[in-house]
């Protein structure tokens, strides 16, 4: 088949007409930046432009008047249409402008020039979560994760009393745990302590433990809330965070050669802390992203990222296959969050200076501020505020 024989009848929205020439335009859109007292210049390519294509058409005929009113009302309709090119096929086109030519010399003919861009796609607003939101919805999916895993494994019903005994043990245990992990701030005593004594009105008969292994680990979560919520401090909450994480590390070993009861009490002791220890973990994960500004220094928001990723790390070889999405994703949004947030964080360095001088001084010189002298002061336990030491190594925020 020739090209000759491959070419179309012409036609817009359905209107036919005849072609004279055809004829176009493309090309890249170019931002040409030009600098001051510089003969280098610098072409930024801006993407593909939006290719202007002509037609010169014609209608003759002795109904062509007939047929050019066709074509005048299919050209001014407002929208994108079907364009049936007979060398390029079918396209959608908007219409930019068109002007026609009618000749007394030539009769039934009307000669119509025609601009058009082909008409694309729109492109609508894409909307996104921020950091804060992805981290938030991720410690909800990783929770909802932790609690169905603790709810098939952990066992009170038609147990030996002694396994129900020991559960109410433990339980009040890890409530003692927490408050004891807050102590470094009155506060945080006093919600825990509070926790504590809720807590411990709904386990103290081991049947309501059996009836609702779920209600347990939204108890302890509860608590940990409260305890962690405590204080707006991220240095208190991380020191809060590893005093409690470390105080569950044991993992009791199941020994197949005990007795059913024996075994169950092993697994519901290792379910008890490794899930307390996740929700420790996304609580604290959830505290970040809640904090307008959780971090003070670089390096703290690095150190706080490390130990939550290699504790998650813990929880991921210790979770079921079904958690392991969900709290790989945590891990992800956790980074993401912190990489967000940290950039603009000033970072600890190092400095010595040459002669000593008051703190005062040593605050303006470097931050221009002498509200910023208690800061130096306590970071580098300064005696008197009157000298900074001279050939010391001084620690300072840059």
């Amino acid at each position: 088949m020739t090209w000759q024989q491959r070419l179309q009848q012409a036609s817009f929205r359905g209107v036919s007409f005849h072609i004279d020439t055809a004829s176009g335009q493309g090309g890249r859109r170019v931002a040409v930046h030009q600098y001051l007292n510089q003969s280098q210049h610098w072409a930024e390519d801006m993407g593909q432009t939006a290719a202007t294509e002509r037609l010169q058409m014609f209608v003759i005929g002795a109904d062509y008047d007939l047929q050019r009113e066709k074509l005048f009302a299919a050209l001014n309709s407002p929208g994108a249409g079907k364009l049936i090119h007979p060398y390029l096929g079918s396209m959608y086109i908007q219409v930019k402008d068109f002007s026609w030519t009618i000749s007394t010399r030539k009769g039934g003919y009307c000669q119509i020039d025609l601009n058009y861009v082909h008409a694309g796609k729109r492109q609508y607003p894409v909307a996104k979560l921020t950091s804060k939101h992805q981290l938030e919805q991720s410690c909800d999916s990783s929770k909802a994760a932790v609690m169905k895993d603790f709810e098939a494994v952990f066992k009170l019903q038609r147990q030996a009393q002694f396994v129900q005994d020991a559960a109410a043990r433990q339980i009040n245990r890890l409530t003692t745990e927490i408050r004891t992990a807050g102590e470094q701030v009155q506060a945080i005593v006093q919600a825990a302590g509070n926790a504590v004594q809720t807590l411990t009105s709904t386990v103290q008969s081991a049947a309501e433990l059996a009836q609702s292994p779920a209600h347990i680990l939204k108890t302890l979560d509860d608590q940990l809330n409260q305890a962690f919520q405590a204080t707006r401090d991220i240095d208190d909450l991380f020191s809060q965070y590893q005093q409690f994480s470390g105080e569950l590390v044991t993992v009791a070993p199941v020994n197949k050669t005990d007795t059913p009861s024996r075994q169950q009490l092993a697994v519901n002791q290792n379910a008890l802390n490794q899930s307390t220890v996740a929700l420790a973990c996304i609580r604290m994960a959830r505290n970040i992203s809640q904090l307008g500004t959780p971090f003070s220094t670089y390096s703290q928001a690095i150190a706080v990222r490390d130990v939550l990723l290699s504790q998650l790390d813990t929880v991921i070889e210790q979770s079921s296959d079904a958690a392991y999405g969900p709290l790989s994703e945590l891990q992800t949004a956790l980074i993401r969050h912190i990489e967000t947030v940290a950039p603009g964080l000033q970072q600890i360095r190092s400095i010595e200076l040459q002669q000593a001088e008051p703190a005062l001084v040593t605050a303006h010189r470097l931050y221009g501020d002498i509200q910023r002298t208690t800061d130096l002061i306590s970071r580098n336990n300064i005696s008197h505020p009157g000298f900074m030491p001279a050939g010391h190594s001084l620690e300072v925020l840059l």
